[in-house]
C-alpha cells in the first residue's frame, strides 16, 4: 500500500490482492456423491493439536502401566517442558515399579536438582550409581 492511501482505497483499487479460500460444496443427497465432493475440497483444514501422551495414565489414576521406561520418557517430556514436580512424580513411579532401572535413578537425581533440592538429588544420585554399578 502506498504510503498515504488508506486500506479502503487500496483495496478499491485493487481487490484481487485479498484472496479467500473456496467455500465447501453444498452439501449433496446422494451420499457417495458427497464424500467424493468433500475427499475433492481443497479447502483450509484445521487440524487439533494433539498431546504428546494422555495425562488420564498418570500416578493414582487407576490405570497401570508395568513399563517403568515409560513412566521414564513421560517424566522426562514433563521435564523438558519445564513441569519439574510432575517429572519427579513420573521418575518415582518408574523407580517403584523398577527399584533396578538406573536410567529412571538418573532422571529423578536430576529433577530434584532443577528443583533445588540437592539432599534427595543427591540420594537418587546415590541409588543410580548403586543400581548402575558404578
Amino acid at each position: 500500500m502506498p504510503p498515504g492511501q488508506s486500506l479502503g482505497q487500496a483495496l478499491a483499487v485493487r481487490p484481487q490482492l485479498i484472496a479467500l479460500p473456496a467455500p465447501p460444496p453444498p452439501a449433496l443427497t446422494n451420499p457417495a456423491a458427497a464424500d467424493a465432493q468433500a475427499l475433492a475440497y481443497a479447502g483450509p483444514s484445521v487440524e487439533p493439536e494433539l498431546p504428546s501422551f494422555d495425562m488420564t495414565d498418570q500416578p493414582g489414576s487407576g490405570i497401570e502401566i508395568a513399563d517403568p521406561a515409560v513412566w521414564m520418557m513421560k517424566g522426562d517430556q514433563m521435564r523438558a517442558k519445564g513441569d519439574t514436580i510432575g517429572a519427579i512424580a513420573l521418575y518415582k513411579e518408574a523407580v517403584q515399579i523398577d527399584p533396578a532401572f538406573s536410567p529412571a535413578w538418573r532422571n529423578l537425581a536430576l529433577a530434584y536438582q532443577d528443583a533445588g533440592d540437592e539432599g534427595k538429588a543427591m540420594e537418587a544420585f546415590r541409588h543410580f550409581k548403586s543400581v548402575a554399578g558404578n
